[in-house]
């Protein structure tokens, strides 16, 4: 299972591996044996058998703990704005339909503004700027349907 996990500065990529029974969660290469259990129907997760926490099944943000850091963790979708290599460029990570767009090409936005709505997975997600900047192309429209990898929209910086 794919993860991304957010902290203050970055967003990491991670992954959950099972090896002879045990689950593992890989953070940038460091590997931490993790657990889980279900009950009525739910699974928790905890890092040391002591303290349980509800383990999330769709992209809302969970927080936990790990190496003394506080992270956000969202599920198989990349939070959009959060690739560091190219925080003007919205790239989407699964295929998905776009239902609503936001924005107008040269507008002005705000780091954290919504810019459109992907239905992703059944779920709607707000697609939003990862930095302050004008939008300098929308390569989508209200109705497409349209595959990971797919350059959504493009920003200038903010001088």
């Amino acid at each position: 299972m794919r993860l991304y996990l957010k902290d203050s500065e970055k967003i990491h990529t991670g992954e959950v591996i099972q090896e002879s029974g045990q689950h593992f969660l890989i953070i940038n290469g460091e590997k931490s044996p993790f657990y889980l259990r279900r009950i009525s129907g739910k699974t928790f997760y905890s890092f040391d058998q002591k303290n349980w926490e509800f383990l999330v099944s769709n992209n809302n943000g969970k927080k936990f703990i790990f190496n003394n850091r506080e992270l956000n963790v969202f599920k198989g979708f990349l939070p959009s704005g959060g690739n560091e290599d190219n925080l003007g460029s919205l790239v989407t990570q699964m295929p998905g339909k776009v239902v609503k767009v936001l924005i107008e090409p040269s507008q002005s936005v705000k780091k954290g503004q919504t810019l459109l709505i992907l239905e992703a997975m059944k779920m709607e997600n707000e697609i939003k700027a990862g930095i302050d900047g004008t939008v300098k192309a929308i390569h989508v429209e209200p109705g497409d349907s349209i595959d990971a990898g797919h350059l959504m929209v493009e920003l200038d910086a903010q001088e």
